[in-house]
């Protein structure tokens, strides 16, 4: 081949590669465009349908969050997460916390108002969605959204990177959330033919197109049917999205409310536990394992755990993949008929437990699943004793787990009082209110303190979520999906905290990480998760040092 043809050759590689890399990002604000509206779009609804955002559009002063409350009829604790959200979407401008916080619409959200009806109805529509997303062939929830896309492609013409587009993105996030997830399900329900509500939200976005034969994907859908679990997530806490306006304004029900079985109502707990543990496989796995590995690589086998205790292990992805590893990589996979090794997982909801006991069993693991709360090390010991188990001879080790403990209000009301003003974040309580930041501070130290006498012997090896302040994720809107994380954790009353304060709170209650590792740190320039294994200070001789 002649240097020209080679150099051409190449150049058009570049240039092929270039065009890939532009239609990826195209195609990432998409995705996060409607990940945010399915988190957002209920609670845009409820405010403006309360009059909230027309006052706030017609003033240019900000006003008081619990002002606006208490005029309104709002849950304290919700309605400043409610701000959070738009903020975190640079719509709103916010300033302060607790009782002062004040919030006014930013320049953006001024250029955002025109489009507020396009929200209407939004939590029908999200009711519509779970109809659809069971495959069921709803007539009602099929016309629901008809009816919405007409609206939508009469009210927002045109495509490109305008408001209109933004907000077209955000309501029609929910039916094409669904439309992928049908389009990737493993259960035969869900792989009939999409309805046409659901090709239609396709083809608005540029990722299907409608020939002769009837509606096929594009080659952008193709690219978009590769990152459509990105969707499923969020897709399991549309229960609680389709809720929100009864939890700000209305008849709340119980946020954490069960059914009869035992299952929990405010999310899909199923998709849940699937997707999560996609996410350890694909993001978490290698840093983990390179952590956990050589805690059974040591040459004393004795010494070395016993068990493992994955104390929230969803569907048991984690202690699979941990005892697959230990047993092929390790010097104590090779003696494990001498030197056994049991795998347990604890949960709280019935759907995990069954899940995770039978993928274990499934593949001759060696395993024990039981219920626990980590909220409570103690009964989980307690437990574990009654079937021969001693938790302070294992590793301990969880994934996104910590903050989806049960708040308590501090034992030591004292210590939290002398926080404030605590570590930044909005924390809700099961009845709306608000967590004062001292409060939930000291809470958290408090549960690792009573995780202390069960680690000092292996420690524990963490996998936690966090957030980032919405000043930091304004600054990156398209990039991220951190409405879609605060929304669906702040709704559901669980508490993510940034990853600098929870690190600091870990060390005061008396860990020290001996090994650490963040992830998905380049969509916001933070962590979203980190990895630590802590192991107790004082077994260094170090506690006085933190």
């Amino acid at each position: 081949m002649h240097a020209e043809s080679v150099s051409e050759t190449k150049e058009g590689q570049m240039t092929a590669d270039r065009d890939k890399a532009a239609l990826g990002r195209v195609l990432w604000r998409k995705v996060c465009f409607n990940i945010d509206g399915m988190a957002l779009g209920a609670t845009i609804c409820a405010l403006a349908e309360k009059g909230i955002m027309a006052e706030l559009a017609g003033t240019a002063e900000p006003l008081s969050v619990d002002g606006l409350a208490t005029r309104y009829g709002a849950r304290r604790g919700f309605l400043h997460l409610a701000v959070r959200l738009l903020a975190s979407q640079g719509l709103v401008k916010r300033s302060g916390g607790g009782e002062t916080a004040r919030v006014s619409l930013s320049e953006e959200g001024r250029a955002w108002l025109p489009f507020l009806a396009a929200y209407d109805g939004f939590p029908g529509l999200l009711t519509a969605a779970i109809a659809l997303l069971a495959g069921n062939a709803d007539e009602d929830a099929c016309e629901l959204w008809e009816t919405a896309l007409h609206r939508l492609s009469a009210s927002l013409p045109g495509a490109g990177e305008t408001m209109g587009e933004r907000v077209r993105l955000h309501v029609t996030g929910p039916l094409v959330a669904v439309a992928l997830r049908r389009l990737t399900g493993n259960d035969t329900q869900n792989k009939g033919a999409l309805p046409q509500p659901c090709w239609q939200a396709l083809e608005a976005q540029g990722w299907a197109e409608e020939g002769a034969e009837g509606f096929i994907l594009s080659g952008e859908g193709e690219m978009a049917l590769d990152m459509a679990a990105q969707y499923f997530l969020p897709l399991s806490y549309l229960p609680t999205f389709s809720r929100v306006p009864k939890m700000l304004f209305g008849d709340m029900p119980p946020v954490l409310e069960r059914d009869a079985s035992g299952s929990e109502r405010h999310l899909d707990r199923a998709l849940d536990i699937e997707a999560s543990g996609a996410v350890f496989t694909r993001v978490c796995a290698g840093p983990f394992l390179e952590l956990a590995l050589p805690l059974f690589d040591r040459e004393e086998l004795a010494a070395q755990p016993g068990y493992v205790i994955d104390t929230g292990c969803g569907n048991g992805t984690l202690l699979k993949e941990l005892f697959h590893a230990i047993a092929s990589r390790t010097r104590r996979g090779k003696a494990l008929s001498e030197f056994p090794l049991v795998m347990v997982g604890t949960e709280y909801n019935p759907v995990a437990s069954q899940t995770a006991r039978a993928a274990l069993e499934a593949e001759g693991i060696p395993h024990l699943v039981v219920a626990g709360d980590v909220g409570d090390p103690d009964g989980l010991g307690k437990t574990l004793a009654g079937h021969g188990i001693d938790a302070r001879q294992a590793l301990h080790v969880g994934k996104s787990v910590i903050h989806n403990r049960r708040y308590q209000a501090p034992r030591d009301a004292t210590a939290a009082r002398q926080r404030e003003p605590g570590p930044p974040g909005v924390f809700v309580d099961e009845e709306g209110g608000l967590i004062e930041p001292g409060d939930m501070a000291q809470n958290l130290v408090e549960h690792f303190r009573a995780w202390l006498p069960w680690t000092r012997r292996h420690g524990m090896l963490v996998i936690e979520a966090h957030t980032v302040a919405p000043e930091v994720a304004a600054d990156r809107v398209g990039n991220h999906h951190m409405a879609y994380l605060d929304a669906s954790h702040g709704f559901s009353c669980q508490y993510l905290m940034e990853a600098g304060p929870y690190r600091d709170l870990a060390r005061e209650a008396g860990f020290i990480a001996l090994s650490s590792h963040d992830f998905i740190t380049g969509l916001v320039g933070r962590p979203l998760l980190s990895l630590d294994y802590f192991m107790p200070a004082d077994v260094f001789g170090l506690e006085g040092l933190l």
